[in-house]
């Protein structure tokens, strides 16, 4: 308000004494006028300015500046053409720049794609300002990438690197150089690109940008096999992201390493944190919920993912989220019916008469049948009755393995080691090994089954 007021001041103590100092007092009021959000009158003092002064290099400086003020307002036809006036009148290459780079933008604004990428082209001819010129060829590439050119993308971009001088544009290219490359499959190049812009991005402190780039690259090396560095990369960017949005797509990522890895309770609580970044993203806290569900029903934890199924239809997302985890819902009430029915079956075989061990079989697999329901307690329970009802001593070591396995499950590893050590010494050979030694969750517990 201060500058406003400033500027009518002069330009009534100037009135009618100089027009070249009464336009520019204009043109700047214009301007002002423009940044405090009030369109019309910002139109008003540039009209005022291009009247006073009407051709030539000052009357192309208005007309600029009159296209801008049209295109903040939302009046991109409007503006189109004041621009092109601006381009084809004002003598200074960095105005002409201007002129061609706002109508670009105005003209993509209005898809027509090609006449903007032919503007932002001429901008670059034009200016004298060696970022500008590689900010247009970045610009360009972002173009030309969403329109599945992506060689002349490269190819800007290449230019681009070239000509930036500041570190912080000539970080922008080289990872937005490595983002494409990665899309073009190139991915040894991509990963060059990307980890020297992680490294720039480290050196300059910008630790958001760094924790981007450390995601894209993460999801590089998944797709190479280097699972290991690719989970390096995704805490360190959870270590220095702010969050939001950086966060949410690591967390998702990680959580695909670990169901690929089988690691169940790594995989779960990736996901969960997942939709705790989201926050009040409901789109994102359903996609972290069906993930966490199909995870939940990979690793036959059926409870579980009836519940993450249930969470996602509460958020009530889009049609394909809502879809999804209604087919899953379904599915996952169907195994956890025939798992109750078996349940069932077993207990009234618990309940024949006969000698203790010959019922222990019974009770070791309704317990099982209660980890996959999520019943931990009633797991817990039928677990260690049919440990003390066995006989054998090998039937007493599976017994002591499963014991391990829902230690395990939960992530009590020294529960679970001291389980498998008691089944170590009942059974030396270790014959509960071929029913259980693939079960996922022992990878909850790293080196665990070593003592069995």
């Amino acid at each position: 308000d201060e500058a406003r007021d400033d500027l009518q001041r002069g330009l009534v103590d100037n009135a009618g004494l100089n027009p070249h100092t009464e336009f520019d007092l204009l043109l700047l009021l214009g301007i002002v006028e423009r940044e405090r959000d009030d369109s019309q009158r910002s139109l008003n003092a540039l009209g005022q300015a291009a009247a006073l002064m009407p051709d030539g290099d000052p009357h192309g400086r208005a007309r600029l500046e009159i296209g801008t003020t049209l295109a903040v307002a939302g009046l991109v036809g409007l503006a189109v053409e004041e621009l092109g006036a601006a381009a084809q009148l004002c003598a200074n290459p960095d105005d002409r720049a201007r002129a061609f780079r706002s109508r670009g933008a105005a003209r993509q604004e209005l898809g027509l794609v090609d006449l903007a990428l032919d503007d932002y082209s001429r901008a670059i001819e034009q200016t004298t300002d060696t970022d500008e010129r590689a900010r247009g060829q970045i610009t360009r590439a972002t173009i030309l990438g969403a329109l599945d050119r992506r060689r002349e993308a490269l190819i800007a971009l290449g230019d681009a690197a070239l000509a930036a001088r500041d570190p912080e544009v000539a970080r922008q290219v080289i990872v937005q150089r490595g983002a494409l490359r990665s899309a073009t499959g190139d991915l040894d190049g991509a990963i060059a690109d990307l980890e020297l812009g992680r490294d720039l991005a480290f050196r300059a402190g910008d630790d958001d940008l760094a924790a981007r780039v450390a995601v894209d690259l993460g999801a590089i090396f998944v797709a190479v096999g280097r699972e290991a560095d690719a989970i390096g990369l995704f805490d360190h960017a959870l270590s220095t992201a702010a969050g939001g949005d950086v966060a949410f797509t690591a967390l998702m990522h990680l959580g695909s390493v670990h169901v690929a890895r089988r690691e169940p309770l790594a995989a779960l609580g990736a996901f969960e944190r997942a939709a705790g970044a989201a926050h009040d993203d409901r789109e994102g806290r359903a996609r972290a919920f069906l993930a966490r569900a199909g995870a939940a029903q990979r690793f036959q934890r059926f409870g579980e993912a009836a519940a993450d199924y249930a969470r996602v239809l509460t958020l009530q997302p889009g049609p394909q989220a809502f879809d999804q985890a209604s087919i899953g819902r379904d599915v996952i009430a169907n195994q956890i019916g025939s798992l109750e029915r078996a349940r069932a079956e077993l207990t009234i075989l618990m309940r024949a008469p006969e000698e203790p061990s010959f019922r222990a079989g019974p009770t070791l697999q309704r317990g099982l049948i209660a980890l996959q329901l999520g019943d931990i307690a009633a797991a817990e329970i039928d677990l260690h009755r049919a440990s003390r009802m066995y006989r054998l001593l090998p039937d007493r070591a599976l017994a002591e393995a499963c014991l391990a396995l829902l230690s395990a499950h939960l992530g009590r590893c020294e529960d679970a080691r001291q389980h498998l050590i008691v089944a170590a010494d009942l059974d030396p050979a270790g014959a509960w090994k071929a029913q259980l030694a693939d079960e996922a969750d022992w990878n909850n517990c790293p080196g665990v089954t070593d003592e069995g």
